[in-house]
Order: structure tokens, then sequence, then C-alpha cells
């Protein structure tokens, strides 16, 4: 059995305190389909450990609350479905081409799993669909990414190598910090009230229906709170000092 990280457990674990919302076993499978979730699921938290290098690559991984992807192309091109709680995402291209769903519940409401892609090209090309938000933290830590989501949060790019850089997001909130959107590339459908972010879009495909994001900004029904992030965020870049006619120096 490979050895586990007890550090990562007295981390993230502490959603895991209240009764799992999957019924299903948390399950994990490899390139040759073979279940191998007694090597990789810690199962009274329906955790998918895939720390290190490469430890999931091309895996299928199913009906669990959290899945750690952390290291250098830890899930690439994994298949990961019916999540609930968490998708971590740490390292360069640790999900790169990865598909997430988050698990559809009866009432066609999304459930408020999180995916993190923190680091560079963390999420790059990857499909993340049917989540209550995601961060995408790095520089291109979502570039080209296709995102379904109650919020989205892009900060923390490089200039020229935006968080979410040649994007097309269906959300109800998109939040772009300092380098977080992409200038002219970063494309958003804004949906309103009880718009389920998963519902058909015949023209998906037609980038003409889609309008900008808004640099250094809030789009949308977004948190309160993240308006009190932007402003932090942007005066730690800026700092605060004003001219005459009241623009940053």
């Amino acid at each position: 059995m490979r050895p586990q990280n007890p550090l990562l457990f007295l981390l993230l674990l502490v959603s895991t305190s209240t009764e799992h919302v999957v019924e299903a076993q948390c399950q994990v499978f490899n390139t040759e389909g073979v279940d191998v979730s007694v090597d990789y699921v810690v199962e009274k938290d329906a955790l998918a450990d895939c720390q290190g290098d490469n430890q999931c690559k091309d895996f299928r991984i199913t009906n669990c609350d959290q899945v750690i992807c952390w290291g250098l192309e830890a899930c690439t091109r994994a298949q990961i479905t019916n999540v609930t709680t968490l998708v971590s995402c740490e390292g360069q291209h640790s999900c790169h081409r990865t598909e997430v769903l988050g698990l559809k519940s009866s009432n066609n409401n999304n459930i408020p799993a999180k995916v993190e892609c923190i680091g560079n090209q963390a999420c790059d090309v990857a499909i993340l669909e049917n989540v209550g938000e995601v961060e995408c933290l790095g520089f291109q830590a979502c570039r080209k990414a296709h995102m379904k989501a109650g919020a989205i949060k892009c900060t923390g790019g490089e200039s020229g190598r935006a968080a979410c850089d040649q994007v097309y997001l269906h959300t109800h909130c998109v939040y772009c910090g300092v380098n977080g959107c992409g200038s002219h590339n970063c494309n958003v459908k804004l949906l309103v009230g009880g718009d389920d972010v998963m519902a058909e879009d015949p023209e998906e495909d037609d980038p003409t229906t889609y309008e900008y994001c808004d640099l250094e900004s809030m789009m949308g029904e977004c948190p309160k709170e993240w308006a009190a992030q932007l402003e932090y965020e942007k005066e730690v870049e800026y700092g605060t000092d004003e001219n005459e006619d009241g623009a940053r120096r």
C-alpha cells in the first residue's frame, strides 16, 4: 500500500466531520481499469489521495468527497466524477486536461463542491463543470479551461500570463484580481438568479455570444466578502496613494 501523508489529513479533512453527501463508495481506477482504491482511498473520509508526481495520471476517480492532486501532473487527464466537496490541484499541470464533474443533485441545483487550481498551469485545458466554486491562482493556472461553476475566482497570474487566459466561463460570478483575467481572451456568460450552470446552451460554441471579463473587477452575483478581498489585492499591488485625478500612482 502506498504510504499516506498524515499532515494532509490534519490540514484538509475539516469538512469530513459531518456525514458524507456521497452514498456510493469512493473509488479509484488505474489506466487499465483496475480498482486500486485500497492504495489511494481513505475510506472513512471518502478521500482520494493522489499526492506525488504522476500519481493518478489518466486515472478514473468517482464518488469521492475530496480528491487531492498535489504534484507534477498528479491528476493529468484524470476523470473525476461525482465529487461533492473539494478537488485540490496544486503543482504544475497537476490537473492538466483533467475532467471534473460535481455531483448533480436531484433538484438540479449545484452543490458547493470547490475546485482549487493552484500553481503554474495547474488546470491548463481542464474541463471543470457543475461545481460551486473554482479558484485559479497562479500564472495561467486555468489557461484554456472550460468552466461551469457558481463562482470563479481568477488571480495571482503574471503580466501577459493571466490566471484565466483564453477561457470560456459559464457562471453567476467572475472575480478578476490582479493579473487574474486575460485582456480580450477571458470570455464569460453571466447567469442570473436560479439559472443552472449546466443548462443546455445551443450557442455554447459561438464565441460571439460571450462578453469579455472586466479586468481587476467583479461581474455578476458574487459573494459580498470578495469585494474587500479585491480591494486589498489591488492595494497590495499598487498602493493606496492617488494623484489629483483620483488615479493610482
